[in-house]
């Protein structure tokens, strides 16, 4: 049943299927590839582990594998592997400039640099506007929040200086400042 369905050997010491077409393979297979004792082989049934990461269909004499999305068949044509679309697509290309592609099972993902994130439906790493996120946290009070590349800083008015944490602006004590204390 091996050599005529998707074996490449048969038997104790694993001797070597005769090929197709051959006068040896008319002998074992006389119906052909897919045929036992003239009946059609089920691939799918017989074979438990065939078609993994995907789907098998039985045809007459035959079968054909439909791999699951992110898998391709292999080159025996009997399990779907892994398509790794970080090497087809580069590790930065698929994710942009600021991310880096990570192959995962069936897929892949994007690793962004920090103030960088994957909105969904979308598979590059975009800036985080964090004005417009953090804006209820009172981010820049009492100046203006302008967004940058993978960060914000604070613009004062005037009189005001940037506190230390540089998250918000505080009134800059003239008085102070000019009687010396």
């Amino acid at each position: 049943m091996c050599c005529c369905t998707i074996g490449e050997a048969w038997g104790h010491r694993c001797e070597q299927c005769p090929r197709p077409g051959t006068k040896a393979f008319k002998e074992l297979c006389p119906k052909g590839s897919g045929f036992v004792d003239f009946a059609d082989v089920n691939e799918c049934l017989v074979f438990p582990d065939m078609c993994i990461n995907g789907r098998c269909k039985n045809s007459v004499g035959g079968y054909t594998c439909r791999c699951n999305q992110g898998y391709a068949i292999d080159e025996h044509g009997v399990a779907c592997s892994d398509i790794n679309e970080c090497d087809i697509l580069g590790k930065s290309g698929v994710c942009g400039a600021n991310g880096t592609c990570v192959n995962v099972p069936g897929g892949f993902e994007c690793e962004c640099a920090e103030g960088f994130e994957v909105k969904p439906l979308m598979q590059a790493c975009t800036d985080v506007d964090e004005c417009e996120r953090e804006a209820a946290s009172g981010l820049c009070r009492g100046g203006r929040c302008v967004n940058t590349p993978g960060a914000f800083r604070c613009e004062c008015p005037p009189g005001h200086e940037l506190e230390v944490d540089g998250r918000s602006c505080k009134d800059i004590d003239e008085c102070g400042i000019n009687s010396g204390t």
